[in-house]
């Protein structure tokens, strides 16, 4: 079978699988049309995915349930008992469309050890999969890591099979692990933190994964995590691979998890390092909040390509109170039961899962999964440095300044007390209007950091709101945003005096759940702050506690102009590129007040 010829019958097996069952059949007739052949190869998968039920969602390696194959499989294994090199095949643990992952043991009495063997099933054997086969064994022959499943022999068969033999990894997938053990947040991190060496290292070795998911990863009962299957790795070094032919067409192909590939995966482009980033921050998502960042309605490939391409997923401090795109292993039969276990799992309640989230986690989360690479971490090493910034409670590191955002927020997805406040518009009638706007964005970024106080509101960080300019379309900005409230407002400056008319808007409704005028000193913004502050929280939690009251009306300063100063610096700070800031960030620190305290919640 050629790869072009595999690809559409996998194209079809796939979106089939998406169909109710009764409706498969109807489905693969029209598709194929005429082409025989082309129908009963995919019959002949889908008569297999039956069969095995959910193994198929499993790695291909390390189960280690004996009972697992027995209850399908009529005819013995002709490779049960035979004997290859030093070890003699014992039983099948995992099997694929191109090959199977049997448990051997040493058969010449020299010591006791107990390995993996894979080998590529006849009938699969074209030139094409015996060369991604070979290739793969020759990758983990040069990777020797701790986190890496070891390659510890290979050879071919009598009849000409390649295969080779690995360590054997009696453990866990990586979620099912933490789920069972009810890992917290920070000691979910530490392991991925392992995960993340294991792609660091290959990629120092010239090698990227380009298939990272969770049952790629299994965990022993010791807590160690292993990196599993390297099948789709791609060489950056062509020398490692000797004489074994790199097959140019493996992109074209799009050998992939859908669920787990990058942007530039799906769209067929060039894969380097930060592609498994991509894959890492989708791994750190789910391992964290227990959803899906994205809802595939179906997996035909423009459908994949248009949702991963195109929509942005909601921050993890924002999807943990939604019922839609959970894991599948997580569902418990009804929303109050499957979220009431996703907390537990993690130790923890709604609140303290999202206080853990927002802020440093949501942005390390957020950055792994930008759209364009050069916007994400460079390398996995980085995101792995990040985490054990935040680990340690030091700061993390600054997100790059990304270009603006094309992607769109799926609109469905809104938290009850999530937040935007956009850019205010200035209306200067004694300034040009070259006049930088540093007191629209420098308020709007006062009271970002203001009301993120507030543990119970979702505030979105000021990186997110500047694209909104004066013409913005403040409902729309809150549905790209995924909000249910926009604060909005616009600033008129005459003389030493201000006024500012604000509004707050119910994205839902789109309904004004509150409004009010305010005519000030110009030098008395801060007692602006703090009315504005205090009524935008009244309007979403109606009866705020004594605490919630204090925290919104804490000042980082009670000097008016080490404030302006600091207006201007955030202002210049958030939109200045990102040599100049450090340049920026002493000169109007220097300037400013020793008291005054920053807010941390609008500076990532």
């Amino acid at each position: 079978m050629t790869p072009e010829r595999w690809r559409q019958v996998e194209e079809i097996f796939q979106a089939a699988l998406d169909l109710l069952p009764e409706e498969r059949a109807r489905y693969v007739s029209q598709a194929c049309a005429t082409d025989t052949d082309l129908k009963r190869n995919v019959e002949v998968l889908l008569s297999q995915h039956d069969s095995a039920g959910d193994l198929l969602e499993h790695s291909l390696y390390g189960e280690t349930d004996r009972s697992m194959f027995e209850s399908f499989l009529e005819e013995k294994d002709p490779m049960l008992g035979r004997r290859l090199g030093s070890y003699r095949i014992e039983r099948e643990i995992g099997r694929g469309g191109m090959g199977a992952v049997y448990e051997a043991s040493r058969a010449d009495n020299e010591f006791n050890k107990r390995a993996a063997i894979k080998l590529v099933k006849r009938g699969m054997d074209t030139d094409f999969i015996l060369r991604r086969f070979r290739k793969e064994r020759q990758i983990l022959a040069a990777l020797d890591h701790p986190h890496i499943a070891g390659l510890l022999d290979g050879g071919t068969t009598d009849d000409g099979l390649p295969y080779f033999v690995m360590e054997f990894i009696e453990g866990q997938p990586l979620y099912i692990y933490c789920d069972n053990n009810q890992l917290n947040i920070n000691e979910r991190l530490k392991l991925f933190r392992s995960i993340c060496d294991a792609v660091h290292y290959a990629h120092q070795k010239q090698v990227v994964h380009r298939d990272i998911k969770p049952s790629n990863v299994l965990v022993t009962s010791e807590g160690t995590a292993k990196l599993l299957d390297f099948g789709i790795a791609k060489l950056l070094n062509p020398q490692i691979a000797g004489d074994i032919t790199h097959d140019p067409t493996a992109t074209a192909m799009r050998l992939m998890t859908p669920e787990y590939a990058s942007p530039e995966q799906v769209q067929g482009a060039p894969t380097n390092p930060t592609t498994d980033v991509y894959s890492l921050g989708v791994l750190l998502y789910e391992l964290l909040t227990g959803h899906r960042p994205y809802r595939l309605v179906n997996r035909a490939p423009h459908e994949i390509a248009r949702v991963i391409c195109e929509e942005s997923p909601a921050p993890p401090s924002v999807i943990i109170t939604r019922t839609e795109d959970l894991l599948p292993s997580l569902f418990m039969g009804d929303e109050v039961t499957t979220l009431k276990q996703l907390f537990i799992t993690r130790n923890s309640t709604l609140e303290s899962l999202r206080r853990a989230l927002t802020g440093d986690l949501d942005n390390i989360v957020m950055q792994a999964l930008r759209k364009e690479p050069e916007w994400r971490y460079q390398s996995a090493a980085d995101l792995r440095d990040d985490i054990t910034r935040y680990l340690e409670g030091r700061p993390v590191s600054d997100p790059p300044d990304a270009p603006l955002a094309t992607a769109i927020q799926r609109p469905d997805i809104f938290e009850e007390n999530s937040l935007a406040v956009l850019p205010m518009k200035l209306l200067d009638i004694n300034q040009p209007e070259t006049t930088p706007d540093y007191l629209g964005t420098g308020l709007a970024d006062a009271l970002i950091t203001r009301l993120s106080a507030i543990r119970s509101f979702a505030v979105r960080p000021t990186s997110s709101v500047l694209r909104y300019g004066s013409d913005a379309d403040p409902l729309r900005a809150g549905r790209e945003l995924g909000v249910t409230f926009v604060l909005d407002g616009r600033i008129r400056r005459s003389g030493d005096r201000i006024r500012v008319t604000i509004q707050l808007l119910n994205v839902r409704d789109e309904t004004t759940a509150w409004a009010g005028q305010f005519d000030e000193q110009y030098t008395d913004v801060l007692s602006l702050e703090d009315v504005i502050s205090s009524h935008v929280g009244e309007a979403i939690v109606p009866h705020l506690t004594v605490d919630q009251r204090l925290r919104l009306a804490k000042r980082g300063t009670d000097n008016p102009q080490a404030h302006e100063a600091y207006l201007r610096g955030r202002y210049y700070w958030n939109t200045f590129n990102r040599p100049s800031r450090s340049i920026l960030s002493t000169r109007w620190r220097t300037r400013a007040s020793p008291t005054i305290t920053t807010g941390s919640a609008s500076s990532r």
